[in-house]
């Protein structure tokens, strides 16, 4: 079972804070937003929160399986009985 919403939204919430502070850290370093690219740091706090809402489209597309599927059963049992 993968994580729960909740806890998906929060790490990417603290991700994004962490990526935001690293880019305004290499703003003022006097980088540009095309050389962030070269900054290791960036890349892998950039590549993370890449994952994590791939994540949550992931338990999105869950849900509304779900939904369907319990729509689809009640229909089923009202029709049944």
């Amino acid at each position: 079972m993968g994580t729960p919403r909740q806890t998906t939204e929060l790490q990417l919430a603290r991700l994004k804070v962490a990526l935001d502070q690293h880019t305004a850290k290499l703003t003022a370093a006097g980088k540009t937003a095309e050389s962030f690219k070269d900054d290791a740091k960036w890349r892998k706090l950039e590549g993370d929160s890449r994952q994590i809402r791939a994540r949550l489209r992931k338990i999105s597309e869950v849900e509304a399986n779900n939904v369907e599927v319990a729509r689809l059963k009640a229909e089923r049992e009202a029709a049944a009985g």
